[in-house]
Formats: C-alpha cells, structure tokens, sequence
C-alpha cells in the first residue's frame, strides 16, 4: 500500500468515534455536504429501534399504507427475503412458527375468514396457471395416501346413509328440466353434471329433492363443504337470477315434501 495515500476519516456527532468515511460506517445522505449523514450507522440503528418502540401506532400504520400501496413490491420483497434467509435459518424459523401457532390455535382459521375473498382469487389464479401441476399433486397426494382416502369415502359414505335418501331418476331428471340442462351456478352447459348437495353432507344435507341441483364437475369441487350463499357470492360468475332461482328450486320442492307428508 502507497504510504502517500490519503485515508479520509469523519467524526460520528452522536459516539463521537472516528471512523472511515465509507458506507461501510456511515448511511449515505444526499443532503450532508459530503455525501453521508452525521450519525455512524451503529447510532442510526440505535436511534432508529428507539424511534420506533416510542412511536409504534405511526409507524405501523404507515407501513401498512405503503403495503397498500405498493402489494407487489412488498411481496418481491418477502420472496427476496424468503429465498436469502429461509435455509439458512430453516429449523429456528420452523421452531419460531411451531411455537406462534401452538400459542394462537384458531389463527389461520381467523385469518382466512378475514381474507376469504382474496384467497379464493389466488387459488383459482393460480389453479388456471398450473393446472398440470395441480393434477400431479393431486395424483402424488393420492398415490401416497391410498388407505387414508378410503377412510375419507367409507366416512362420507356412512354419514350418508344416516341422512334422508331418497332422490330417484325422476328427480334428478326433473332438476336437470329446471336448471335447463346448464349448471345451477354457473350456468355453463355439459353432457355430465355433478349431484351438487346445496347443504353439504357433512353439515347435514341429505341426498333428497330439494337439496340435490345439477352442478358441473368445476363448481362442486369449488365448493366442496362451503354454505352455499358465502361461497356462490364470492365468485366470478355469481348471478342474483341464478342465485333466486336455485332458492325457488328448493321452496318448491319442499313444499312438495310437506304434501306428500
């Protein structure tokens, strides 16, 4: 190293130490005369941790604002953040989410109920992106739990038959008249439906007149053990008409039950 070259030094106004004038010790500003702020950066972080523990209310707030605002560049951020420090801190992050979420049970459920509407969005946007990826998935998830899904049938099956059962041919080709031959939802035409349960067997509804519509393979397995109102407002093709008529399909054959009773 050349004796003759000149190291240029700056005084930190908070510690008072004198250090390299470089980045390395000191933030850049373009409002100081040259070119770094006055405070090193270990007093920055310092004053910076204080100004928010005094001040957290502003300071939340105006970071959810600027999410708000400015949604993809948050969540590159979080992708960027993800892939630098998730495998290098992979089991004290596991540990860190095992204990928040023994300690607070019910939320992913608060929050999906809070972000419903948006998590139906992205999984059908990215359901439309990756659909051969999903079917391996689903392939994979069922070639490896072969007896589990066997289980879940012979259940389904069980609570059925514990359920009022008493659709026919003559029903079913009724409710097809009615729906005109098109998805009670949303009113796509197909050579095969679904018998869509408008109150889902696990919550009781049973395979009888009126709760059995015609449904196309996409929107029964959309709604899977959804409320039928929730889930049918929340959709793309949500429609008041088909909405009202779905409702006059199932007044009419109630009544139909309580005089043949």
């Amino acid at each position: 190293m050349n004796d003759n070259t000149k190291v240029d030094m700056k005084q930190c106004s908070k510690c008072k130490e004198t250090k390299t004038r470089t980045s390395d010790f000191f933030y850049r500003s373009k409002k100081s005369k040259d070119g770094f702020q006055s405070f090193c950066k270990t007093c920055a972080s310092e004053y910076g941790k204080k100004h928010y523990q005094n001040n957290k209310e502003y300071h939340t707030s105006k970071n959810k604002k600027w999410a708000k605002e400015n949604r993809e560049r948050m969540l590159e951020l979080q992708r960027n953040w993800y892939r630098e420090n998730y495998p290098k801190n992979k089991d004290a992050e596991n540990k860190r989410s095992k204990k928040f979420f023994a300690n607070n049970p019910n939320y992913r459920k608060k929050y999906y109920q809070k972000h419903k509407r948006r998590h139906n969005e992205l999984t059908k946007e990215w359901h439309e992106k990756n659909k051969e990826k999903h079917r391996n998935l689903k392939r994979k998830w069922y070639e490896e739990n072969k007896e589990l899904f066997r289980v879940y049938c012979v259940r389904y099956q069980h609570k059925k038959r514990e359920l009022p059962y008493d659709f026919t041919n003559s029903d079913w080709k009724q409710a097809l008249d009615f729906f005109g031959y098109s998805c009670a939802y949303c009113g796509e035409f197909s050579e095969t439906f679904h018998k869509e349960h408008i109150i889902p067997v696990s919550k009781g509804g049973g395979f009888v007149r009126s709760n059995i519509i015609p449904s196309c393979s996409s929107c029964n397995l959309s709604k899977h053990n959804n409320d039928f109102e929730d889930w049918y407002k929340n959709k793309d093709f949500y429609s008041v008409e088909r909405e009202l008529k779905i409702k006059k399909y199932i007044e009419i054959n109630k009544k139909h039950l309580k005089e043949a009773d």
